[in-house]
């Protein structure tokens, strides 16, 4: 199986990265901001209900596939206003065609992006 058939990357998302930067009392606060826009396919791979800190709370869990490219587990990725924090990142068969990224979608935390 030799690379990916790109009919199937057929949502556009945005690769959030967190970016440091000084405030005007010289702390240095973290934000995201747009790093690039890529082809994907998401595909919900499960999700669970759990009770966390007296509180409900869902997760989703998602695979995200995209074309190889510099990509970190630090990174975000946002497709819709929604956001996906990237558990792991796998390259299938090692051989550099594409990337899945096994994502989970917290549906009570979700971070603000600085548009850009």
């Amino acid at each position: 199986m030799k690379g990916i058939n790109p009919g199937r990357l057929n949502k556009r998302v945005s690769i959030l990265r967190y970016k440091e930067s000084e405030d005007e009392l010289a702390n240095i606060i973290s934000t995201l901001s747009l790093y690039k826009k890529v082809w994907a396919e998401i595909r919900p791979l499960r999700g669970n209900e759990q009770l966390e800190h007296y509180k409900t709370t869902s997760k989703l869990v998602y695979k995200i596939t995209i074309r190889n490219t510099d990509i970190t587990e630090k990174d975000v990725i946002e497709y819709q206003g929604r956001q996906f924090l990237i558990n792991y990142i796998v390259n299938p068969l090692e051989a550099s065609y594409y990337l899945e990224l096994m994502c989970t979608e917290s549906m009570d935390h979700t971070e603000r992006s600085a548009d850009g």
